[in-house]
């Protein structure tokens, strides 16, 4: 009869054990979701950052032969 109940509650403790395995397993899942959404998130930014960069420059230039035809600056 002992042997029985110590099996019993080893298997409740299994089971319990299991159901905490699925539920890191679960947030693990959630994370790599996340985490991924972030990283698209970082390089649609980057994108943006360098497009952005290529206008400044292009702007930057303008003003500059801007500067120079109405001799605002030494040639």
């Amino acid at each position: 009869m002992a042997e029985k109940v110590t099996n019993e509650l080893i298997y409740e403790v299994l089971k319990s054990l299991q159901k905490g395995q699925m539920e890191i397993k679960q947030e693990i899942s959630d994370l790599k979701f996340r985490i991924g959404s972030i990283e698209r998130s970082a390089s649609g930014m980057n994108d943006t950052l360098v497009h952005h960069t290529g206008l400044f420059d292009r702007i930057s230039s303008r003003l500059d032969k801007i500067e120079k035809r109405l001799d605002l600056v030494d040639a």
